[in-house]
Order: structure tokens, then C-alpha cells, then sequence
């Protein structure tokens, strides 16, 4: 998500106590963290920097110690980042992936279940040399399972495995990047990860699930026959939307919810909506895809592996359509959004970007995501 320099602050208040110098330098920002606590940036020399809360050593900066823990208030620089022109991070729980320009993948953190790829637990990022001979052009987290996507549209996984979210056919996890044979012969072109489930978009528009399925994330029904149990899972990558009839170009996923966007800017949604993050108007979960009305055409769509809350930006606005969990809030249908500049007065210490029945001010929800700086990212890839 491109955003413009002059509401970062608003919309990423940690930025707030960075030194001016270092604010202006900042060129890429990844928020990420249960709690949205932790930060890395990248500076327009290709300096890596990160801060705030350092679950497992996620945060690449080694054995750093302090007297608050494991948050650390300063940012540090990740040396062993500097300099490989990183295009994009992904995190889960504990653990952090980061893709170079040039297709290499690098990890660090917990390796509890095997996420990190390697056979070691760091608290600096290291290579995945395993996957050295390919060019990665994706990566994705979620709880402790990860994917990397190749430029041959091939996808492996490896990591927790408890929902079958790796989609390998077993429930055993993996502690080494594992093909995932099954869809092979599909061209990949997306990956996305909720907490514990996987999300794969082909180039043809189909779109494939697999995982835990207890709130209906995978699109694919309660059951896989009448008289069977409730399916809570499924092992094995299964095709949730054909292309043929409603393509797809975009997903993402939430922490127990997907959101597709099609080409002609349809969005459609599946899984919890407990807060409403399925934009339906109610909190019934849905089971099977089903249409997200708005009043314009959707241009792009947003959420992350550990949120309740949905984004989507319309076709004809740079404001944002906010659904779901924001703050106090739980918002049931797309509610219209204006994130205020910097240099805009303000009482408080977050964006304000709509008011509800009441004209109570809802506060900006910010999530797990790439920010790209609008003044300083033309030449960049746009994650």
C-alpha cells in the first residue's frame, strides 16, 4: 500500500518519536506484530532498521539487551539486510522472512515448528540456502507455517502443520521448504496466509484453499458430505472460485477470514465475520464465498494473518473502505474512510477517518503491511 509521506505519523503512530533526519530518510516501512508494536524500515541508502516489540529475536538485531525486555525503543540496523535491496517482509507469530530484489529469502526468529526453514533458531536473518536455486518472488507467513512463491509459479512450504496448512495431503510439519506437489501444475501467481490457514491464486483467476476451516476461512462449506462431521480443516489444496467464472486478481487473508477481488473490482469474502469483517451487514460466518457490496468499483483490497479488520481502496479514491474490527468499533458494512496529514489538528494520537451513529471519531486501524513512501517508491515493485 502506497502511502503519502505527510500522513505517515497519523496512520503509523510508533514513527512519531523517530529523529527528523531519520523519518525523512525512510523510503519502505513494514508494521507487523500480534499488536502492530514491531517496525523495520528501509532508507533511501538501503540501510535496514527495526524497533519495538522482539518476540524471539524477530527483528534480526541479535543478542540486543535492555532494561525493557524484549521491546526494544531505538531502532537498530540489521546489517546482515543492508545493502540486498529487500522488496518485501512477511512475519508470523514469532518469526520473520525477508525477499531480496534478487530471489533470495531470509529468516530469523523462533524455529519452534520448523518456520524458519533452517535448522537452527537466530536472531539474525540468515539465507534459506535450500531454496538458493530458486527465484523467490513471494513470500508469506502465517502463525508459525510459511510459503515462498517461485517465478516458475511453483509454491513450498514448511513449518506448523497441526491444520494441514502446508497443503502436503499429512499433518506432520515440515523443517525444511517442501514442494507442494498438488499444484504444480497450476502457474502461481499469489500466495496469502491467514493464522492457520493457505490462500493460492493461479494466473487463469482460480483460487485454491487449504488449512483450518472451523469458522469457514477455506471457502469450501461445512462439510464435505451431508452426513459427514464438520470439516475443520483440509489437508490438501482445493479450488474455492474457477476463473472460468469468476476470475480473480487479488486475495488476502485475515487471521480466520479471505477477501478476492475479481478483475472487474467485485470483492468477494468468506470466514469469520465475528466483527463484521466480511462486510455483510451481519456477524454470521460464511462457509462459501459470498459478495461484498459497495457502491464503487474496488481497485485494491487489504487485511493480515493476525486481524479482524478489512481494507479495500475504491477505483476512484485514495480513501480507504474500513470493515471489520477498528478500535472500540466493529464496523458490519464498508464504511468510508479520510486518513487526516500530520499538519491537520487533531485531539488524538491516531488517524480519525470516520465518525459513527453517534459522531463518535473511529480511529485509522493500522495492520500488518508494506508502506511505501509516494514521493520516493516509483521505481519500486509495490507489495
Amino acid at each position: 500500500m502506497t502511502l503519502e509521506r505527510s500522513k505517515l505519523r497519523r496512520s503509523i503512530p510508533m514513527l512519531n518519536d523517530l529523529d527528523s533526519y531519520l523519518y525523512e530518510d525512510i523510503r519502505r516501512v513494514f508494521v507487523f506484530g500480534r499488536n502492530n508494536d514491531s517496525v523495520i524500515f528501509i532508507t533511501r541508502n538501503d540501510h535496514v532498521y527495526s524497533y519495538g516489540r522482539n518476540n524471539c529475536g524477530y527483528l534480526g538485531i541479535g543478542n540486543h539487551q535492555n532494561d525493557n525486555g524484549d521491546l526494544i525503543i531505538e531502532p537498530q540496523k540489521i546489517h546482515q539486510l543492508c545493502g540486498r535491496k529487500i522488496q518485501e517482509f512477511s512475519a508470523g507469530r514469532n518469526h520473520l522472512l525477508a525477499r531480496s530484489k534478487t530471489g533470495k529469502i531470509y529468516c530469523c526468529g523462533s524455529n519452534e515448528f520448523g518456520q524458519l526453514g533452517i535448522n537452527e533458531e537466530i536472531n539474525i536473518p540468515k539465507q534459506i540456502e535450500s531454496l538458493s536455486n530458486e527465484f523467490i518472488i513471494g513470500i508469506a507467513c502465517g502463525a508459525f507455517h510459511s510459503l515462498a512463491l517461485t517465478k516458475r509459479g511453483q509454491l513450498f512450504g514448511w513449518g506448523f502443520n497441526f491444520w494441514g496448512q502446508l497443503g502436503l495431503g499429512d499433518n506432520h510439519n515440515r523443517f525444511q521448504p517442501t514442494l507442494l506437489r498438488r499444484l504444480k501444475r497450476e502457474n502461481i501467481v499469489e500466495i496469502a496466509c491467514g493464522q492457520h490457514h493457505s490462500v493460492a491464486l493461479t494466473r487463469s483467476g482460480h483460487l485454491f484453499t487449504w488449512g483450518h476451516n472451523a469458522f469457514g476461512q477455506l471457502g469450501i462449506g461445512h462439510h464435505n458430505h451431508p452426513n459427514d462431521k464438520q470439516l475443520n480443516y483440509c489437508n490438501i489444496p482445493t479450488k474455492v472460485i474457477d476463473g472460468n467464472d469468476f476470475r480473480i486478481k487479488q486475495v488476502t487473508c485475515g487471521q480466520n477470514h479471505v477477501l478476492a477481488l475479481s478483475i472487474d473490482g467485485q470483492m468477494l469474502g468468506f470466514g469469520s465475520n465475528y466483527y463484521g469483517q466480511l462486510g455483510t451487514g451481519s456477524r454470521r460466518n460464511q462457509f462459501k464465498p459470498i459478495p461484498i457490496y459497495t457502491q464503487d468499483k474496488i481497485n485494491d483490497i487489504l487485511t493480515s494473518p493476525f486481524s479482524n479488520t478489512s481494507l479495500a481502496r475504491t477505483r476512484k479514491k485514495r480513501n480507504s473502505l474500513v470493515f471489520g474490527k477498528c478500535g472500540d468499533h466493529w464496523l458490519l458494512t464498508p464504511i468510508d474512510t479520510k486518513i487526516i496529514d500530520d499538519n491537520e489538528q487533531s485531539s488524538s494520537s491516531h488517524s480519525i477517518i470516520s465518525k459513527d451513529e453517534n459522531n463518535n471519531p473511529i480511529s485509522n486501524p493500522i495492520m500488518t503491511n508494506h508502506y511505501l513512501m509516494d514521493n520516493n517508491s516509483s521505481n519500486e515493485e509495490e507489495k
